[in-house]
C-alpha cells in the first residue's frame, strides 16, 4: 500500500469519534490511487462536486441545501488540497 494512501487512511482513521466513515475513507483511498494512475482526475472529481453543490444550492429544499454545504465542506477537505 502507498504511503499517502497509508497517510489518508491513517488520517481518517484517526479520529477521536469511535464511528467511522468508511465510504469516504474507501474513497479517498480510490481517489489517491486515481490521482497516481491519471494525473488530474482528483481535478475532474472536484469539478464535478462544485457543479453538483451549485446544482443542490439552486434549490429551496433544506434538506438539498444541507447536502450542498456538506459537499463544499467536501472540497476544502485535506482530500483535495494536497
Amino acid at each position: 500500500m502507498g504511503e499517502r494512501i497509508k497517510s489518508s487512511l491513517g488520517q481518517a482513521s484517526g479520529s477521536q469519534t469511535s464511528s467511522m466513515d468508511w465510504g469516504l475513507t474507501a474513497g479517498m483511498a480510490l481517489l489517491t490511487v486515481l490521482e497516481r494512475r491519471a494525473p488530474g482526475i482528483k481535478d475532474e472529481v472536484r469539478d464535478e462536486l462544485a457543479s453538483w453543490a451549485r446544482k443542490l444550492e439552486m434549490q429551496s429544499d433544506p434538506a438539498k441545501l444541507a447536502q450542498a454545504r456538506s459537499i463544499r465542506q467536501l472540497l476544502t477537505s485535506s482530500i483535495f488540497n494536497r
